[in-house]
Formats: structure tokens, sequence, C-alpha cells
């Protein structure tokens, strides 16, 4: 059984990073290790993580200077020493199953870097359905035109994924436009290593508002 890292990028973080980790605590696969990362200023964050604290799967630092979106997340990705790796940012959450069911499709197919599911996205009390389908035994040429068809959503990239990848990549990209392209560039790279995994489930949750997280998510039996 292997364990599984996830990996939390955290910023002036507040309601929303418990419930975020308390998706967490709550999986159904429950072998994993949360590394969390707080940027500074910490003082406004730290306190909601706290009560996870003495739960030992759960370990928080904080870094000595702000390292920005993409420097936090190479951060955490360096400390990975588990086959498997995910990145939850700080104000999404994941369905109880969704490390069982994502770990269960990399163990099926031997060949895929990343598991991924679907994920729906809430705006103005408007929920929708974001998704990359990209051929199941399409080689890798067919699944990078599929991604970019798609419009170059990052969906993948929030995928369970084999933290061997790490290396051959190189690291989390450099955000050197200053937006969140650089998921794009993750997704795209991770593609470009390997066979993506999509499981049509929605399993990722990334809501606009606290209101509609706790309602959907929490009401949600699927």
């Amino acid at each position: 059984m292997d364990t599984i890292t996830v990996c939390v990028p955290a910023y002036k973080s507040g309601i929303l990073l418990t419930r975020t980790l308390q998706s967490i605590a709550r999986q159904t696969y429950n072998n994993f290790v949360v590394l969390i990362a707080v940027e500074p200023p910490s003082e406004v964050t730290l306190p909601f993580i706290a009560p996870f604290l003495a739960d030992k799967r759960f370990q928080v630092s904080v870094n000595p200077t702000r390292l920005g979106w993409d420097g936090n997340i190479r951060n955490l990705l360096e400390q990975v020493q588990t086959p498997v790796f995910f990145i939850l940012p700080h104000d999404d959450l994941v369905h109880p199953r969704y490390i069982e069911l994502l770990h269960a499709e990399l163990e099926k197919n031997a060949d895929a870097v990343v598991a991924y599911a679907d994920m729906h996205v809430f705006g103005n009390g408007i929920p929708f359905r974001k998704l990359v389908d990209l051929p199941l035994y399409g080689n890798r040429e067919e699944q990078i035109l599929a991604f970019f068809l798609a419009g170059a959503e990052a969906v993948p990239w929030r995928g369970l994924t084999r933290s061997s990848i790490i290396s051959k990549i190189g690291g989390f990209p450099t955000d050197g436009f200053m937006g969140f392209a650089v998921e794009c560039e993750w997704a795209l790279a991770l593609i470009a290593q390997g066979r993506a995994i999509r499981l049509p489930r929605k399993l990722y949750f990334n809501p606009d508002y606290a209101i509609e997280k706790k309602q959907y998510f929490y009401g949600n039996k699927s």
C-alpha cells in the first residue's frame, strides 16, 4: 500500500484551508502524509492548521521568505519521499474517495504517470464541470493534441502523480508570466512524459465561494 504525499501550498489562508485539510483527513485511503508549506505572513494561516497537527500525518513548515505560488510548490516537491503525490491548493477540496479511486487507476495502469478526476467549479451560484478527456489508449502525441484541443485545461495537474516524474521534468516550472499558466506547463510536461488516466467522476472541487463549497461538498454523496 503506497504512501501518498499531499502537497498543500498555503498563503494567507483561513477557514478555507481548514476545510481543505478536513477533506484530506476524511479520506478512505488513510496511508498518506500531508506537507503544508506556509508563505509569510504565517500568523494568519497557522491557527487554522494547528488543530490538525495532533495527527502525525500532518506536517507544517514556514518559508523564511515568500517564494510565490510556483516557488512554494517547487519547495514542496523537493520534500516528497513517497512513490506517489498530488498537489492540493489551500482552498480546494477532494472527495473522501479521491485518493482511493485514483490510486487504484495508477495500480491498474503501470505506464501512467498521473491519474486525475473531473473538477467542479462554482461561481455566482452556478456549478459547472471542468474535464479534459484524453484518449485512454492514445499515444503520447495523441494525448498532447487532445490536451490542446481541450483549451490546454490544466485539470490533469491536480491528479495523483508518480514521484519519479519530478526529476525527469526538472521540478515544477517557473512562473515567468505571473499567472496560473504555469499549471498548464506542468500538466503538459506530465503528459509529455507518459500516459494520463482520466477517471470520469466528480471528485475534485474548486468553488469560488466558501458557502457553496460547504453546501455542495458536504452534501454530496456520489
